[in-house]
């Protein structure tokens, strides 16, 4: 007790060691149990009860839809090509990976699930080569909860398996808030003003419809804005450069300082 009153420096180096230690046994107990669950032969093939597959195609010809809840994955299972396309309803917004430490990501049923339907296996020497899909498609609300859900996947992507942004592998869905028909034909906006300007000329808008939700959508129309690649529009999502200053981390982590800068606070 005396020596530590006398060198209080060393005192907190020690302490600050002993709590470094205790962080990365805690930080390997959890990667053995990424292991565990998404590198065994038997486990990683177990995927989610909810989870709408499509074993008829090759990997890179697969295309994953996430959506928000059971009502939108109602309707995404009707709408999709089952040849190719699948379906997983979140439970909701997912874990902030950057904000939680690192046995509370791995801890989280819907983080590890998401991990098992794009393919991530950790004893894999190259994780990115062997992934069973080709497309990780973002299909959220176009509300402001579905942009959060948005960001809180890609967060998760970027922490994990950054590379995919590399490969051109995660796209978002172009989602119009407001739609309406016109001879059988789809339109779709982000406002009423947007919407009048998108249809033809000469044609009034009759009836238009406000999209709260994917689920309020019905199998067709949710089939022309997302599912068909003749008539859906798709954002890829590309890697964000350093240099940019943009980074995950700055983002979406516990300091709200950059957010702040970024909205002029």
């Amino acid at each position: 007790t005396a020596f530590f009153k006398a060198n209080k420096a060393l005192a907190t180096r020690i302490c600050d060691r002993a709590n470094e230690l205790k962080e990365l046994k805690n930080e390997f107990n959890q990667n053995k149990k990424v292991l565990k669950e998404l590198g065994s032969p038997t486990r990683k093939n177990l995927l989610p009860a909810k989870f709408s597959g499509a074993n008829k195609c090759k990997p890179n010809e697969r295309e994953c839809f996430s959506v928000e809840g059971e009502s939108a994955g109602g309707s995404a299972k009707f709408a999709r090509d089952a040849n190719y396309q699948e379906v997983y309803p979140l439970k909701g917004k997912i874990l902030n990976v950057m904000k939680a430490k690192e046995g509370a990501a791995f801890d989280s049923e819907e983080v590890m699930n998401l991990l098992k339907v794009i393919g991530y296996d950790p004893k894999q020497k190259s994780p990115l080569d062997h992934l069973r899909i080709g497309k990780f498609v973002l299909l959220s609300d176009a509300d402001a909860d579905g942009k959060h859900i948005n960001s809180l996947l890609l967060t998760l992507i970027a922490k994990y398996l950054p590379g995919m942004f590399e490969r051109s592998l995660v796209y978002i869905v172009d989602a119009p808030e407001y739609v309406t028909t016109i001879k059988g034909k789809f339109y779709g906006a982000d406002s009423k003003a947007e919407l009048a300007k998108a249809v033809p000329k000469g044609e009034r808008l009759k009836e238009i419809t406000h999209l709260k939700g994917w689920g309020e959508c019905s199998p067709t129309m949710l089939r022309y804005f997302a599912f068909d690649p003749t008539s859906r529009k798709l954002w890829c999502v590309k890697k964000v450069e350093k240099a940019e200053g943009r980074e995950f981390a700055l983002l979406m982590s516990d300091d709200v300082s950059y957010r702040k800068k970024l909205l002029g606070l």
